[in-house]
């Protein structure tokens, strides 16, 4: 099994679609000294120092098992039926970290591309972020500001006041 330290010691990263995100990403990558293997269905030109690899939407690229992460920037539309593809040429090995591009996809856009996890670590494969998500105060909820927006208010109002500014509020 890869661990995370493997991975920083051997940066591969492979990136399948080599539209504006893509190849915005790979440039970034090489520049942070990681190794990127880029991929698509037809022929482009790329910036240097990328080299295109190109092959047909139904297989994966030669190179996916090298890579300790793969990075699936390819259309909304696009993502399923590729995870589809790595699924089915087994492609994907449990210890590689797959993900995608799409803001308004979720995991389960990568769930067939994972191979069968063992029934006990079904549950944990994929887990929300340890990071907690921010709520806003219940006040602001209900459309009201918060305290701490209402006492800026009074002090405001407070200093107009005292300085003869006849405005209010």
């Amino acid at each position: 099994m890869t661990r995370r330290a493997d991975i920083v010691t051997d940066p591969v990263v492979g990136i399948i679609g080599p539209g504006r995100a893509g190849v915005g990403l790979a440039l970034a990558l090489v520049q942070a000294g990681y190794t990127v293997r880029l991929h698509g269905r037809r022929k482009k030109a790329v910036p240097k120092p990328l080299e295109l690899t190109v092959g047909a939407a139904d297989e994966p690229p030669a190179w996916v098992a090298q890579a300790g992460v793969l990075i699936l920037a390819v259309r909304d539309d696009a993502i399923s039926p590729l995870a589809e593809v790595l699924a089915r040429a087994e492609a994907v090995r449990a210890d590689q970290v797959v993900l995608h591009l799409s803001g308004v996809l979720g995991q389960e856009a990568l769930a067939r591309s994972s191979p069968p996890a063992p029934r006990s670590a079904r549950s944990t494969r994929f887990r929300r972020s340890p990071i907690p998500q921010r709520r806003p105060p219940a006040s602001r909820e209900r459309g009201r500001p918060s305290r701490a927006c209402r006492a800026r208010c009074r002090r405001r109002r407070a200093s107009r006041r005292s300085s003869g500014c006849d405005r209010s509020g």
